[in-house]
């Protein structure tokens, strides 16, 4: 998994709270990799629970490229109507997906929100060159929130300065 080319897009995103349940298929949101075919599973990417995260405004879907990359994850792509964008849902769910979400990002090309870089441990994993893959793209996030964050107390600081010389 090569991490050295991911987009920064979304690293300061925030899920979206959205009721799959009380809107209508395909009046208020798309499944869109949803395959209505499939007699084996039926309910093949269709989403578990009421959060969306975000993909970049800009972001293009590519159906295969798409279905290439989150094939080894609890995820699928849906647009939601209200918000004229594509997001991230869970298809499948456990004790804690921050794994399944920061590698879902990835595999779509970018590094993932800073709110899923607080991963967990789980019993019995090891460290694969995946999950070393992952932890690295998450420093990468939170050193890009973390500059960022800087930045805006030292611009504050430099303000307060200004504000407050004697004119």
């Amino acid at each position: 998994m090569d991490i050295s080319n991911l987009s920064y897009a979304v690293v300061d995103e925030q899920p979206l709270w959205f009721n799959f349940y009380d809107h209508k298929q395909w009046g208020g949101w798309e499944a869109e990799l949803h395959d209505p075919n499939d007699e084996e599973d039926p309910d093949n990417h269709m989403p578990m629970f009421n959060y969306a995260y975000p993909l970049p405004d800009e972001y293009e879907l590519n159906l295969s490229r798409a279905r290439k990359a989150l094939k080894h994850y609890a995820l699928t792509v849906v647009s939601l109507a209200d918000h004229d964008r594509y997001y991230l849902v869970l298809t499948g769910g456990g004790m804690d997906m921050s794994w399944d979400i920061c590698g879902a990002y990835i595999a779509l090309g970018f590094y993932p929100p800073a709110r899923f870089c607080r991963l967990p441990e789980m019993a019995g994993d090891r460290l694969t060159p995946e999950k070393q893959a992952v932890i690295e793209a998450c420093r990468r996030s939170l050193r890009a929130v973390t500059g960022w964050v800087e930045r805006s107390l030292d611009d504050l600081y430099r303000l307060e300065v200004e504000m407050s010389k004697v004119m």
